[in-house]
């Protein structure tokens, strides 16, 4: 068992040391075909160019550009650097965009596309106080991240794991002299267990929950709040229409001066019987009736 621990440790080991090594192995190998970098919208074609040499130095294998124009260099999406990738016998697209986010300051990001997988990574920066020089660098960096952290990852993916390694069950019976495999594990005897008693309690139906708030409203309840609702708008209706008019002249003369209404006695009348009335048929609506309460009862005790 011992043994089997050390190999195990020893094959993980060596494949976290292979990682970087197989990344550093594929830069060279796969075809990059650098779309130049963008800036607002627009091709820079000055930074593009610092940008291939860049790539170009740090070992990338790049493929011919010449045929692909400023237009097709604003690509952003998966179909178009699937065509341009394919055209151009590239296995991977890089471009890099940047957009003003404050005053001397970019926000840079580099996408690589896998052409044959279809399949983008995009990696981020910010050039703080961008001078020329420094922007030049960032852009360099970020593309050289962005690659390797690629490669990186795809090489995780596509590594071939190490074979776990098969320990026999504490039960199995001892091997046989003489034999190269161990005979198969004995069953264990199964172990009835009590079935568990199953509950003779029947659901019992919902309370009340859905039925509508007026169909719960007993009849006499409904009656007494259409009659209140009534006397409620045959009052307010004359006490607004009083309320309105008081203080406007007529047309009858009251001796040398015209006739002005004076309604306020009435309609204050109107306005106390209005609010008397309101407070009824509220009470009347919203006073509990105990249905509710017996209901609930009832169901408690069915399910006791």
């Amino acid at each position: 068992m011992k043994g089997v621990r050390l190999s195990v440790l020893a094959s993980a080991a060596a494949l976290l040391l292979a990682l970087p090594t197989m990344a550093w192995a594929q830069r060279g190998t796969d075809p990059v075909l650098s779309l130049g970098v963008q800036s607002s919208g627009k091709y820079d074609a000055k930074l593009s160019a610092m940008l291939r040499d860049s790539l170009a130095k740090g070992g990338e294998l790049l493929v011919q550009d010449v045929r692909v124009n400023a237009a097709e260099r604003l690509c952003t999406n998966a179909e178009c650097m699937t065509q341009l990738g394919s055209r151009e016998g590239a296995k991977l697209v890089i471009s890099t965009q940047l957009r003003p986010s404050g005053p001397n300051s970019q926000y840079l990001t580099t996408v690589v596309f896998d052409v044959a997988r279809r399949v983008p990574h995009d990696e981020h920066g910010l050039c703080d106080r961008c001078s020329p020089d420094l922007l030049s660098r960032t852009i360099a960096e970020l593309a050289e991240r962005s690659l390797r952290n690629y490669r990186e990852r795809v090489s995780v993916l596509s590594a071939p794991t190490a074979p776990t390694p098969l320990t026999a069950p504490a039960n199995a019976a001892p091997a046989a002299p003489g034999t190269a495999e161990p005979p198969l594990p004995t069953a264990a005897p199964a172990q009835t267990t009590p079935a568990a008693p199953t509950s003779a309690v029947t659901p019992s139906e919902p309370a009340t929950s859905s039925e509508d708030f007026w169909s719960r409203m007993p009849k006499n309840r409904k009656i007494a709040a259409g009659i209140l609702g009534g006397a409620l708008l045959l009052a307010l209706v004359p006490t607004v229409a009083l309320h309105a008019t008081d203080g406007q002249e007529t047309g009858l003369a009251c001796g040398s001066a015209p006739c002005v209404l004076h309604n306020q006695p009435l309609y204050i009348g109107g306005y106390a019987l209005s609010g008397a009335l309101a407070v009824g048929l509220t009470l009347t609506i919203l006073w509990p009736t105990g249905k509710g309460s017996a209901t609930t009862t009832a169901s408690a005790v069915e399910v006791k």
